[in-house]
């Protein structure tokens, strides 16, 4: 008896087989470009971020020196303001309380406590780790872009499992990379055994889905690139010049408002109490108008000065090298407190400039920059206020620099400057 013959059954093809075919085809290609513009768009994105955290820091500076601009303005602003709506009896209070916001306010300027994290890292550079680092990406993003899941429960499964290969592609991790390949990609999820019709239908349906999910990411890619195209450090830096050079203007506007201000409360005083208008100043002393009682206190001072007075006095005969503007201002201030009413011909913004131009011969504006450059050691503002009487002026912000000028004056260079100034 001869064995049984091996029989074959062959299925012909049928129109529905075709479609089929083609729209695996159609689906897998579709999986391919996302993947691959995905790739793109995270390559262009890591590009970016380095990009604009070395800008960052780049612009850290100008951007300090904007908020301290600012910050003179405001303490302007809240002065002008306490002067229009503070009642007479709590302007001394008020005015203290003003004042230790500002000291508050110049400490954080001078110690910014902001971490600032560190700026991402570039992808490696090597060709073949290049090479590997995107092929891993690309079969990733295939297997697992959110857009392509099948449904809510998978598409938030791949969301997280998304989120954790671009943050390893960005860190250039291609162990990492390797490890999730090995334990992500073994198959495909099954599913159920389903009707020709059906699943002809649910693939039409996925790409159609496919290519939704394909043109949002050109939209995206070409954001990107044109995001790249611009010289976005060139227009920050552009963009803070303007700022800056507006917040100047502030500086002169709010310095004239608070003049206007006070001018306004004086005028409505009944009389001058010079007691009570000497609430925030310190007391004057006559002995150091006499020259020889002045040097004795000076020296006697010199050997009570503390390590900080002391380094406040090197530091200001540097500057008369360094930042004359900054040590004329100071001394524009140290004559300033030796008057205790203060001086007429620097108690405005425009009288200050009169004498600083006389001396600097600068260009316009150069006042209110030294003003802001110095805004932790003097201001010009109120430099008095009480029930009857408030007075505008230079005057010390930093107590250890107002002791450490004459110590410094033992300096012949700061002494030249100081003949220039009076």
């Amino acid at each position: 008896m001869s064995a049984p013959s091996t029989v074959s059954l062959v299925l012909a093809d049928s129109p529905l087989r075709e479609r089929l075919a083609v729209l695996r085809a159609e689906a897998e290609a579709l999986r391919d470009a996302v993947a691959a513009l995905d790739l793109e768009i995270e390559t262009l994105r890591t590009t970016l971020a380095v990009f604009d955290a070395r800008t960052n820091a780049a612009l850290r500076d100008p951007h300090a020196r904007l908020r301290r601009i600012e910050g003179v303005v405001r303490h302007l602003e809240r002065w002008a303001e306490l002067l229009d709506t503070s009642p007479r009896a709590e302007l001394g209070r008020r005015a203290r309380r003003l004042e230790s916001r500002r000291s508050r306010e110049v400490k954080d300027e001078a110690t910014p406590g902001a971490r600032t994290d560190p700026a991402p890292e570039e992808a490696p550079s090597s060709g073949d780790a290049v090479a590997e680092l995107k092929s891993l990406y690309r079969r990733l993003a295939r297997r697992y872009h959110p857009d392509l899941a099948r449904d809510e429960e998978e598409q938030l499964r791949a969301a997280t499992l998304m989120a954790r290969i671009n943050a390893l592609y960005r860190a250039g991790d291609l162990t990492a990379l390797r490890l999730l390949a090995d334990q992500a990609l073994g198959a495909d999820p099954e599913e159920a055994a389903l009707s020709l019709e059906r699943e002809v239908s649910l693939l039409e349906e996925r790409c159609a889905r496919f290519r939704e999910v394909l043109a949002g990411l050109e939209e995206e890619l070409a954001a990107l690139r044109a995001d790249a195209g611009v010289d976005a450090f060139a227009e920050l830096r552009r963009e803070l010049g303007d700022r800056a050079r507006q917040a100047y203007e502030d500086v002169r506007a709010a310095a004239r408002s608070l003049e206007e201000a006070v001018r306004r409360y004086n005028r409505s005083a009944t009389e001058l109490d010079a007691t009570a208008g000497r609430a925030m100043g310190r007391a004057f002393d006559a002995h150091v108008r006499r020259p020889l009682v002045r040097l004795s206190l000076e020296s006697l001072a010199a050997l009570r000065s503390t390590a900080d007075v002391r380094a406040r006095a090197a530091w200001l005969v540097e500057q008369v090298r360094e930042q004359p503007a900054v040590a004329r201002l100071v001394l524009f201030t140290y004559a300033a407190e030796l008057v205790p009413q203060g001086l007429e011909t620097l108690a405005t913004l425009e009288r200050v400039r009169l004498r600083f131009d006389a001396l600097a011969g600068g260009r316009p504006g150069r006042l209110e920059e030294t003003l802001v450059d110095a805004a932790d050691l003097l201001e010009l503002g109120v430099r008095r206020a009480g029930p009857r009487v408030v007075q505008t002026g230079l005057r010390f912000r930093d107590p250890a620099l107002a002791e450490a000028v004459p110590l410094a004056l033992r300096s012949h260079a700061l002494r030249a400057e100081l003949r220039r100034v009076l």
